[in-house]
This record gives structure tokens, C-alpha cells and sequence, in this order.
């Protein structure tokens, strides 16, 4: 009977340092050794997960960019992916300018770590971090030149404090498509809204995965840490989150424990007792 274990990477699988401990890397290799198959599900693009994991990271699918893509990671080949089309790029853009909101504006997959910012005076200092981790990625928004494209996703980068309002906006205006929190992985303070394409989440992708390889949802597990795993907690019948999660997660979810912790494994051996 096939089994799939899906796990958040960054705040989940590895630890603070975005690396893999070795208990957690045992605990991987054990369950490719029981034909259990391993989901890497992330909100980093495909490049930027690669560059963390490394060709040789035990597991066997990648979703990547929050559900926008699937990779079969032994075969390295894109098996699914969903892009924004240029029709609802210029909406989100004309929705975004009018209202004086920051974003990113991320190319089609697979090049979607390339991406096209514009500023606004209310802009986190978290923003200007990520312009300078992916500087040779990033250029200055055109109106003219990048208003209408086909795009992998949209990040607005928000204080706390605007987040709420400016979600509601955009779910209200841009109703159809998939709108995601999430907490900055990079302060841990700000908050990101990321809008993709209708039905990409992590849950749905998920979901979708599973039935192509035949696996029911009741021989699913699912380890997360953050908002953005909140529909991949909900979907699979045997969720858990790490110590380091939001409290409104640890109410809903079993706690194992931290991500530095390795609550990942643990979250693996009560899943399997």
C-alpha cells in the first residue's frame, strides 16, 4: 500500500540554518527504504529550492513556488506547472499601481526566480533584502514592457499592521485567483501576500499529486509550519506541525517538536507507530 509523507522545507524540514540535521536525513533515507514516497512542498521557487537542497536531497517530488509547479526530482523533469495569464498579470498590475502597493512580479515557470519590483513608501526593509539576495535576478518595473505577461506569481512584502487591509482589497478585486499568506522568511516579522494562479496552493497540488500516483488521502502525512501550509494540513487525514509554528496551528494540529528540534522525524514516528 503506498504511502506519501509531504513536508514544508524552510521552518519544517530544515532546521534555522536552512540545513537538514542528520536525524532528520536518516529519517528521510528510512522512509525511501520502505517505498514511502517523499514531497518536498515549498513556497521557493524552483531555483531557489534547488540551490538549498542540492541534487542529491533524499526524496522523490518537488513542489515548488507554493504549488505552482511540480518536479519529479529523479528525473529532474517539470511535471506540472500553472502560470498567471497576461490577462490577469495586467489586472493584478493596474490593482497593485492604483493602490500603491509593493510587489514582485515573478517570470513563468521555470524561470520564475527572475522577477520585475516595484517600491512603495510603506515597503518592509525585508523587501529591499530579497532585492539584494537576488540581485542579478531582479530588475525595476515597466509598465510598459511588463504589464502584460504570462507570470508564475505576484509578492507584495507588507508591515503587520497593512497586511489585513490590503489582503481584503485584493481578495475582493482579484477574487478568482489564489491569494496566500505567509510569514517572511527572512525577519520573521513582515508578512507576504502572494497571489498565483486559480487553484495553486499547497493543499490542491497536493491533493493532485497524490491521485495521480494512486495514494488515498487517508495514507498521507503532512508536516508544516506557517499560513501558507494551512490547506496541505487540512486536506491530508494525518497532520502535524513543528513547535515553531503559529499558536492558531498548534490548537488545530499534533505538536512535535521544533524545526531545530528535529520535529520533523518525530512527527514521522508517531505517524508510523
Amino acid at each position: 500500500m503506498n504511502k506519501i509523507v509531504f513536508t514544508d522545507l524552510d521552518g519544517t524540514l530544515l532546521n534555522s540554518q536552512w540545513q537538514l540535521s542528520a536525524r532528520n536525513r536518516e529519517t528521510l533515507r528510512k522512509l525511501i527504504d520502505s517505498d514511502i514516497i517523499i514531497v518536498v512542498v515549498t513556497g521557493r521557487s524552483l531555483y531557489s529550492a534547488i540551490k538549498v537542497l542540492g541534487d542529491d536531497f533524499p526524496m522523490d517530488y518537488l513542489i515548488f513556488s507554493t504549488g505552482a509547479g511540480i518536479m519529479n526530482w529523479k528525473t529532474k523533469e517539470i511535471i506540472y506547472k500553472k502560470n498567471i495569464s497576461d490577462t490577469q498579470v495586467t489586472l493584478c498590475v493596474e490593482t497593485f499601481l492604483s493602490e500603491k502597493i509593493n510587489f514582485m512580479l515573478h517570470r513563468e515557470i521555470p524561470d520564475s526566480h527572475f522577477f520585475y519590483y516595484h517600491l512603495d513608501h510603506q515597503t518592509p526593509e525585508d523587501f529591499n533584502q530579497r532585492l539584494d539576495i537576488y540581485a542579478e535576478f531582479a530588475e525595476p518595473f515597466s509598465i510598459n514592457n511588463h504589464h502584460s505577461q504570462v507570470a508564475t506569481q505576484f509578492l507584495s512584502i507588507l508591515r503587520p499592521d497593512r497586511f489585513q487591509t490590503v489582503y481584503d482589497m485584493i481578495k475582493e478585486r482579484l477574487e478568482t485567483l489564489s491569494i496566500v499568506k505567509t510569514t517572511s522568511p527572512l525577519t520573521g516579522r513582515s508578512l507576504w501576500l502572494e497571489i498565483y494562479a486559480p487553484e495553486v496552493s499547497k493543499g490542491k497540488t497536493s491533493s493532485l499529486l497524490a491521485q495521480t500516483l494512486g495514494v488515498s488521502v487517508d495514507n498521507t502525512m503532512a508536516v508544516g509550519n506557517d499560513y501558507n501550509d494551512s490547506d496541505l494540513l487540512e486536506w491530508s487525514m494525518n497532520s502535524f506541525v513543528v513547535d515553531n509554528a503559529p499558536w492558531f496551528l498548534k490548537d488545530k494540529y499534533t505538536t512535535v517538536s521544533s524545526n531545530d528540534q528535529d520535529g520533523f522525524s518525530e512527527a514521522v514516528s508517531k505517524w508510523l507507530t
